[in-house]
């Protein structure tokens, strides 16, 4: 076995972050989108969180109700409304300094406050911890689960409300969504669902529930995927997604690798 690394200079003292909490989803997504497309550098860690993540965010971090949260409030960041954006800059001390001047300036300009460093080390602090907690809450009864999409900026805001209706249409449903990459062209988002599930038929209210948001998605000009890859779940809109030509053009590549059908037939993008 050989292995070989790519290996950066990485020093961490040189790294600039901060964090801003915006009145709406829509203006923030619009600061994300400025910077992005400003041409002066994109930040190495660039997180936005909607209103109700933004919320969830206060209460495991013991904000909710605590002067500062009251204070956010009176300056009219109100909860289910306002949103964090996390930002985390690496390189050259000249380099960081200047693009975060850059971001401040462009978030500044969209009704951001700016609440500091200490927001994006706490959240650094429990970014591996919670991904743990999905076994742990199915084994409760407790549906969660996570998917992603890619979406242009000029239709992002569409598909994110069009997605959170479908999941707040079912009763005591958590709809957790953030942008966690962002492009000049676009950006990702991320949905995180919780619900109670009936102990009477959990794999079907699953697969029906996760399918027909996937459907929403889809509909509102979004990708299968932004990251995770697309697998049985997704499998039956990879025609739609890539064309026909396009699928072919898969299934001949995995036939030239895998000539006899032995890799995971009928699973990853639905080819044989």
């Amino acid at each position: 076995t050989k292995v070989t690394l790519k290996v950066r200079k990485y020093k961490a003292e040189d790294s600039s972050m901060t964090s801003f909490i915006f009145p709406d989803f829509e203006s923030g997504c619009k600061a994300m989108r400025e910077i992005m497309q400003g041409g002066f550098g994109k930040p190495h860690f660039f997180r936005l969180q909607d209103p109700e993540e933004t919320d969830i965010s206060f209460r495991m971090s013991g904000k909710e109700g605590s002067f500062s949260d009251k204070f956010l409030q009176f300056i009219n960041y109100k909860p289910m409304k306002r949103c964090l954006m996390y930002v985390i800059i690496d390189g050259d001390p000249d380099y960081t300094k200047f693009l975060l001047r850059k971001v401040r300036k462009v978030a500044k300009q969209n009704k951001a406050f700016e609440v500091g460093k200490s927001v994006v080390n706490k959240w650094l602090e429990q970014r591996y911890s919670s991904a743990y907690l999905r076994d742990s809450l199915m084994d409760q009864g407790v549906m969660i689960d996570t998917l992603e999409t890619a979406v242009t900026w000029d239709n992002l805001l569409g598909l994110w409300k069009a997605a959170r209706d479908y999941v707040k249409q079912k009763p005591n449903t958590l709809s957790l969504v953030h942008i966690s990459h962002a492009y000049e062209n676009g950006a990702n988002l991320y949905f995180i669902f919780m619900c109670p599930m009936d102990p009477k038929d959990e794999v079907g209210e699953f697969n029906k529930f996760h399918k027909g948001l996937i459907d929403v998605i889809h509909k509102n000009n979004g990708s299968l995927s932004h990251h995770h890859g697309i697998g049985r779940l997704t499998s039956h809109l990879m025609k739609e997604e890539v064309g026909e030509l396009g699928l072919k053009t898969l299934q001949a590549l995995k036939d030239s690798l895998d000539p006899k059908g032995i890799m995971n037939p009928g699973g990853t993008l639905g080819l044989k």
